[in-house]
């Protein structure tokens, strides 16, 4: 078994919360391994997180890292700490060292100043087919296996390409009939593996990996974006394809891509212009063919001036701001913002028949539930003129999703001064740093994992339960003991009383004392040798530092008869222990342990029988072997 291994889950826990996370003094970041990974999920489950523990959310996209760190505020508020957006060379992959190098900097730069942390990142939506599955209500024990078959009955998947997660929404009436209303995904694990080794190589292991719907998710049930009881849509228009999300009482229930987006727009700005200018160059065509009939010469046609695609995405994304007033080209082609309005229209009214046919399977699928609101965001920032078109046509009411916007109660004044545009790209990094392990269907932590964390939780509650009692027990044995010290001291100050009289005493009598005094030490000796172990504890205990971590104590008795006939017990302890801090104190801490054994009543003789530096969970630790005498 791995030495690492020896320490107890609860060790590995308290090694986290007191030095795992602490910032490094070097500009490198602290390295962390997979042990640190388990200890910090498993205090989410534990513990409801501190304004002390902050969660970053980590969006990388394609030509840059968009950050966000929010921390909860018990019970119901959440607070946004900072954001930052990152710019890296265009066409670096993840998979190169480069990138590692520039994520590693990143992280370390944007979570250096919080000693607790947990990291969460997104992964493509694409790639996770995900179901919505009603089922009739059972056994919990029996949710799982019913789940798990009519998700691989509807879309069939291999277990040993992708993993499967559930979670259970609540209860739901169907046909009269009362249903648990559950969600279902597979995603794959080579895009998993390759995600969370990214962030592993990075020095920062993942807390959490999750898509953008659920991220999305998470603003609606902490209430960031007052809607929790409402049935609402959002809308993200992207590059090649737009993403249609429908979120029911904060649950997300159903999703759906579209392959229409900016580039859609972009195409049909670009068309529409250039079939306008050509009808426009007809007519002078048509007159200089009447002059060449009549035998006039014709004037030479000059060419009207034609929008390339790169011109039509730099209109595109300038809409509604001061740049689009200011663009040479708008000018050079007389375009004005109602124009170019006018020339995506064709686009705009394509996406509006996709999301009606969405929302006509919602209601068929999941009964006459009135959709009250669509929320829309970009990858080009929001321009209010689509969001009102898209409401106005759909006939409910419209907003831009912008959880970020000044004066929100749980951002305040901290974006003062930002833009739509600005704000817009770090909405999934937000929906990250919102997440939890409880109500975040998490790619790196399954059901699976929650089973067997619920397991681990139960032992080391009943391992520290018997600790307890035995602890209890120990302290009530050395009450006793001393209350026998006590009532032992009052017969021996009786006995110096009737010494230090005059009464006149026979050699009988002091025999008779002798001899009971004798008894009464085998008895004391008794008592010594029966409870040395308890005694030795508590003083380990008492004398251990929190840097010092001990995981094995033998002991050694032994019993030798003397020449003259007296017994002698004599008892050893080999201790084993680690400890703990930076690599140029390793051995002071070592060598103030052993004085402060030495200095103890209790022990004596301390020895170091060996002692190796190793590294433990990415830091520097001296383990050790010593010999006490009791």
């Amino acid at each position: 078994m791995d030495r690492q291994s020896e320490i107890s889950s609860t060790e590995r826990l308290l090694d986290v919360i007191r030095n795992g996370s602490e910032p490094p003094e070097t500009n490198e970041p602290p390295e962390r391994g997979v042990k640190a990974v388990v200890a910090r999920l498993s205090s989410l489950l534990k513990e409801k997180p501190s304004r002390d523990t902050v969660t970053i959310g980590v969006d990388i996209g394609y030509s840059a890292v968009r950050l966000v760190k929010t921390t909860h505020i018990p019970p119901d508020k959440w607070e946004l700490i900072d954001y930052k957006i990152v710019p890296f060379r265009e066409g670096l992959s993840r998979d190169d060292a480069e990138f590692i190098q520039f994520l590693r900097k990143t992280l370390y730069e944007f979570s250096r100043n919080n000693a607790h942390y947990e990291i969460w990142a997104l992964m493509s939506s694409a790639q996770v087919d995900i179901q919505h599955i009603r089922i009739p209500k059972m056994a919990r024990k029996k949710i799982e296996n019913a789940v798990y078959f009519m998700a691989k009955k509807n879309v069939p998947f291999d277990d040993k390409v992708s993993f499967f997660d559930y979670e259970v929404q609540g209860e739901v009436i169907e046909s009269g009939v009362e249903k648990l209303a559950t969600l279902a995904y597979t995603a794959p694990r080579s895009e998993v593996k390759a995600l969370t080794d990214l962030f592993e190589n990075a020095g920062y292991p993942l807390t959490g990996l999750t898509i953008a719907p659920f991220a999305i998710q998470n603003i609606f049930k902490t209430n960031w974006i007052p809607s929790y009881e409402k049935t609402v849509v959002t809308l993200y228009i992207g590059r090649d394809w737009s993403r249609i999300d429908t979120y029911s009482n904060g649950n997300f229930v159903m999703t759906r891509g579209i392959k229409a987006g900016i580039n859609s727009m972009i195409e049909s700005l670009m068309d529409e212009f250039n079939e306008r200018s050509r009808h426009i160059q007809i007519e002078p065509f048509l007159e200089s063919e009447a002059n060449d009939a009549s035998g006039d010469a014709a004037p030479p046609r000059e060419e009207g001036p034609a929008l390339t695609n790169e011109e039509a995405r730099t209109i595109l994304f300038s809409l509604g701001t001061d740049s689009f007033l200011s663009s040479e080209t708008a000018q050079r082609l007389g375009l004005t913002e109602e124009e170019v309005f006018d020339l995506i229209r064709p686009a705009l009214e394509r996406l509006v028949r996709q999301i009606e046919r969405t929302f006509d399977h919602y209601v068929t699928t999941f009964g006459d539930e009135r959709i009250e609101t669509i929320f829309i965001s970009s990858a080009m920032g929001v321009y209010q003129p689509i969001v009102d078109y898209i409401g106005d046509q759909l006939r409910i009411e419209s907003d831009v999703l912008d959880p970020l916007k000044p004066g929100n109660a749980f951002v305040g004044d901290f974006t003062e001064g930002t833009t739509i545009a600005d704000r817009a790209p770090l909405l999934p990094a937000l929906g990250l740093a919102l997440s939890d392990t409880s109500r975040t269907l998490n790619h790196v932590f399954t059901y699976k994992d929650k089973k067997r964390q619920i397991i681990m939780d139960i032992v080391n509650i009943s391992i520290i339960a018997v600790f307890g009692v035995f602890m209890i027990i120990s302290l009530g044995y050395f009450l006793w003991l001393g209350h026998v010290a006590e009532e032992k001291r009052a017969v021996v100050a009786n006995y110096e009383k009737s010494l230090s009289s005059d009464v006149v005493v026979n050699e009988r009598a002091i025999m008779d004392m002798v001899k009971k005094i004798r008894q009464e030490q085998k008895t004391m000796e008794a008592y010594k040798i029966r409870y040395l172990d308890i005694a030795a504890i508590s003083e380990l205990s008492t004398l251990t530092p929190p840097n010092i971590r001990l995981y094995n104590i033998n002991a050694n008795f032994e019993s030798k008869t003397m020449k003259k006939g007296k017994e002698v017990h004599s008892k050893d302890l080999v201790i084993e222990g680690v400890a703990m801090g930076e690599g140029t104190t390793l051995g002071s801490t070592l060598a103030g342990y052993i004085f402060k054994l030495d200095q103890s009543p209790m022990f004596s003789k301390p020895l170091i029988i060996k002692k190796s530096e190793e590294t433990l969970q990415g830091e520097k630790a001296l383990r050790f072997t010593l010999r006490v005498t009791l």
